[in-house]
């Protein structure tokens, strides 16, 4: 297809960050919030940027499109490959009428924007070639038209290398001339601030509700709103972060007219990207069955050895920090399946001699099936114990690189799960709020976690619970309701724990908990932030029957904490009025007067 026009968005990158944190926020976690967010235009401000995003995030389409659509505006602009460089001179790269257009650029004194893709593919052989593509392109350029070109580079966000890829660039491109400004009738030289100096460095934001519809909307899904409504309902949108995956979601959904469960999903994922193209070479010795056991397998190594490369077999790049994928396989395994294997979609594009999983997710969920694979075959419990578990003064405790491992696999009723689901409840019952997929929990085992997880709050004012959403969603069962509605009522446990409930209930929407969450918010001994949590859960799950209970219940509370009353003022009915609202002013306890939270909201 054409290219869909998105409006992407970008973000400052975190420099204090990791590598792998920084690659999952751009298609798993997301940013929190609109703070900071920058568009294209923003970029353009810049001289020397870096754009970074993994694979599948649509970088190429857009560094292509922008440049059009920058021609098509009367601005200069170029796109050229960085990885095409190294081998072939600029005339090639560019073609006849770039080229040309590029000669003429030369002799102006007009601005210019490059879109330089990318420094990953540069790397492609070796680190060597990246160096030289920016030689030869600076060359091309020349050092004095490089003051007036602004820079637009792009690369995986694994595969940037804070220190040396920006000792390289800020080496090779000069800071543009200090700004010459008109100050009542004299030119004054500014100099650039510190921030406009340096090199930004940028990733691309992961795709939010708006851009999926767009993205589904321009592809000719038949019933976009139904889509969606599939994806809140599977609470897949960490599967729809990156425009490549967000098709893979949309194949599936033109499939089944539905979209299943994390586990379904999952299979579905896998069978996908593990099946050879349609112009599979005649030669490739892999078939689906054996190309699952390998996928299992380097999964199991990457989560084992906490190790998300592999090296390139028969690469010339000596790779370091990679795992090698031939020594990662069964005995029995060739070296021409192991490359074979290597090209299937479910690993991202070969970079800078190394290749990965294109989700970490998929990987911790093979992973898991690898694990089950050898309990089948008659692994002994024990192994299983050390596997996922330590003892730390006399207790047992999860290993935490394996509790995404251990959280899958409990989702098994085997022979082996028993003693498994023992463990997992006696040293990491929260690990099911937010690894795996618990909408394949047994009712029974719900309870037994909700057990464990008093157990863990007991005597404890905070227990300090870890926990998303999607997981709290897909934890949430009719069946259960009743069990979480006595823990939100249970004064006894932590605030933690009843605040976790409460969101089960928002996430999950049990509306049978509702009940629950009016008798919190109508409580004077009940804490206004657990009150807050309540009012969440009603304004997501709730009719207009229990909003209406709910309007009832804030008219008779005598003073509304302010937090709690803006949450108020934007669920209720615009003809509910919250306490000191015919008041222009409210006293607080030191005897100051302030607007009301009411009065404030209409701007009196």
């Amino acid at each position: 297809m054409g290219f869909i026009e998105l409006d992407r968005r970008f973000h400052e990158l975190d420099r204090e960050s990791n590598s792998e944190e920084a690659a999952l926020r751009t298609y798993a976690q997301g940013f929190s919030g609109d703070s900071g967010e920058l568009r294209w235009d923003d970029l353009f401000e810049r001289h020397l940027v870096v754009v970074l995003g993994e694979p599948g995030s649509g970088k190429t389409r857009e560094f292509k499109e922008r440049a059009k659509q920058l021609l098509a505006a009367g601005r200069t602009s170029f796109f050229l490959r960085l990885d095409q460089l190294p081998v072939q001179p600029l005339s090639d790269v560019l073609g006849v009428e770039d080229y040309q257009r590029f000669q003429t650029w030369r002799e102006s004194d007009e601005k210019a924007i490059f879109f330089l893709d990318s420094v990953d593919e540069a790397k492609f052989l070796k680190l060597s070639d990246f160096y030289v593509a920016l030689g030869r392109f600076c060359d091309a350029v020349g050092n004095v038209n490089l003051r007036r070109a602004k820079i637009l580079i792009s690369s995986r966000v694994s595969e940037w290398q804070p220190q040396s890829d920006e000792d390289e660039l800020l080496q090779r491109f000069p800071q543009p001339p200090p700004v010459q400004k008109q100050d009542q009738g004299a030119e004054t030289t500014e100099e650039m601030g510190a921030e406009e100096q340096r090199l930004f460095v940028v990733q691309i934001k992961p795709l939010d509700r708006t851009r999926v519809e767009r993205f589904a909307s321009a592809r000719n899904v038949s019933s976009v709103d139904a889509f969606v409504a599939a994806l809140d309902k599977a609470h897949a949108w960490e599967f729809a972060r990156r425009p490549l995956d967000v098709i893979d979601l949309l194949d599936y959904w033109s499939l089944h007219k539905r979209l299943g469960s994390l586990t379904e999903l999952m299979e579905f994922t896998v069978e996908r990207k593990l099946r050879e193209s349609a112009a599979r070479d005649q030669n490739d010795p892999l078939s689906d069955e054996r190309a699952r056991e390998g996928a299992e397998a380097l999964s199991a190594a990457t989560v084992l050895c906490r190790q998300f490369n592999f090296k390139v077999p028969d690469d010339a790049f000596a790779a370091t920090g990679s795992l090698d994928p031939y020594s990662c396989l069964p005995e029995d395994w060739q070296k021409s399946e192991c490359r074979a294997l290597l090209t299937r979609p479910i690993f991202d594009g070969e970079s800078y001699g190394r290749i990965r999983f294109h989700h970490r997710r998929v990987a911790e969920y093979l992973a898991a099936k690898w694990v089950a694979a050898r309990m089948h075959n008659g692994c002994p419990m024990s192994e299983l114990d050390e596997l996922l578990f330590a003892e730390m003064e006399g207790r047992r405790t999860i290993r935490p690189a394996l509790a995404p491992v251990a959280a899958w696999l409990c989702n098994d009723n085997e022979f082996w799960s028993v003693d498994l689901h023992n463990w997992v409840l006696e040293a990491a019952p929260t690990i099911h709020l937010q690894y795996g997929d618990p909408s394949r929990l047994s009712p029974e085992y719900k309870r037994r976690l909700l057990r464990a997880l008093v157990r863990l709050s007991d005597g404890r004012k905070r227990t300090w619970i870890d926990s998303s959403p999607d997981a709290l969603s897909r934890l949430a069962d009719p069946s259960i309701a009743v069990d979480i509605s006595t823990l939100i009522r249970d004064v006894t446990l932590s605030l933690d724990l009843r605040e976790v409930m409460l969101q089960i209930v928002r996430y999950g929407r049990l509306h049978s908990c509702l009940e629950t969450a009016l008798e919190i918010i109508a409580s004077e001994a009940e804490p206004n932030v657990l009150k807050s949590y309540a009012v969440a859960a009603i304004r997501d799950v709730g009719d207009e029957q229990v909003r209406r209970r709910l309007s009832e219940i804030a008219g008779r509370m005598q003073c509304i904490e302010n937090n709690l009353c803006g949450t108020l003022c934007g669920l209720l009915p615009v003809w509910w009025t919250p306490p000191y609202a015919n008041s222009a002013c409210t006293s607080n306890s030191m005897g100051l007067r302030y607007p009301s939270v009411e009065c404030r909201r209409r701007g009196l």
